[in-house]
C-alpha cells in the first residue's frame, strides 16, 4: 500500500513537472513570432506543427515529417534539420546551392544552420561542410 502511494505521488509530480515545461502549442495563434509562422507556412505548407517551445534563447519547432526548426527571438531561422529529406531549395542561399550541386551532384542538403554569414550544412551522405558567404544577401 505504501509503495502504491509513493508511485502515485511520483506520477503526479512527474506530470506536474512536464506541465510546467516552457512548451508553446502553436496552431497559428501568434505564439511564435509572425516571421517564423510565415516561414513555416511558406516552406513547409503541408506539414503539421507537432510542438514548439522557447528554450534557452530560441524557439524549437517540431513538424510532421521529422523536420526540426530553430528560430531566434525575432523569428529568423537559425537551424533547419530535415533529417533524411532535402531542405527546401528556397531556403538555401544560391551560392551554397550552386556549390553543393556542382561538387555533390548525387546528394542534397538535409540540415543547415547559420550564424550571420557563416553556414554549416550536412548532406544526405553524412558529409558536413561549412560555407561563409561573400556578401550579406542570404535571402531570409
Amino acid at each position: 500500500m505504501k509503495k502504491q502511494i509513493v508511485l502515485a505521488l511520483l506520477a503526479v509530480l512527474t506530470v506536474g513537472w512536464f506541465a510546467s515545461c516552457n512548451k508553446i502549442n502553436f496552431h497559428g495563434n501568434g505564439e511564435l513570432p509572425q516571421k517564423s509562422q510565415q516561414f513555416i507556412n511558406q516552406y513547409f505548407p503541408n506539414s503539421n506543427i507537432l510542438y514548439s517551445k522557447w528554450d534557452d534563447g530560441h524557439y524549437e519547432v517540431k513538424l510532421s515529417g521529422n523536420v526540426e526548426l530553430e528560430f531566434d527571438l525575432n523569428g529568423n531561422w537559425i537551424e533547419i534539420d530535415c533529417h533524411h529529406a532535402p531542405v527546401p531549395a528556397g531556403i538555401i542561399p544560391a551560392e551554397i546551392a550552386d556549390y553543393a550541386t556542382i561538387n555533390y551532384p548525387n546528394n542534397f542538403i538535409v540540415k543547415i544552420s547559420r550564424h550571420n554569414q557563416h553556414y554549416e550544412m550536412e548532406l544526405n551522405n553524412g558529409l558536413d561542410f561549412d560555407f561563409t558567404l561573400s556578401n550579406n544577401n542570404d535571402g531570409n
